[in-house]
């Protein structure tokens, strides 16, 4: 199962990911209350319903022994035992999916990808 946080953008001060937790309220911290079974369903929900002002994060619970080296890092940390799986922006007239981990074995996987609205 699949969940998507979301937070504002900001200017680069800012770079922590939302949190699993609807008491935190910092930089408009917000849990959309819909699970998802496939994580392609999460990416086409945030190209059609997606604020174009906020970053998106797809999280699981499920985390890939290959990221077990991210758990302590703070822009990637979104509490209660999820892990950020994906991130989304909007961006010059598209969703860009944004790098999330730095690691040999998903550089090629993970690297910066344009979406064009409505092409998956």
């Amino acid at each position: 199962m699949y969940n998507i946080l979301s937070r504002f953008k900001t200017n680069g001060s800012y770079t922590d990911a939302p949190k699993m937790d609807s008491t935190i309220s910092n930089y408009g911290n917000k849990i959309e209350l819909i699970e998802f079974e496939d994580i392609e369903l999460c990416v086409k929900w945030i190209f059609e319903n997606g604020d174009k002002s906020r970053i998106y994060y797809i999280v699981s619970k499920y985390m890939p022994s290959c990221d077990k080296n991210f758990i302590n890092n703070s822009k990637f940390d979104v509490g209660s035992d999820y892990f950020v799986r994906r991130r989304y922006t909007y961006t010059s007239g598209n969703w860009l999916r944004i790098q999330i981990t730095s690691s040999k074995s998903h550089n090629d996987y993970y690297r910066k990808q344009k979406y064009r609205i409505g092409g998956y």
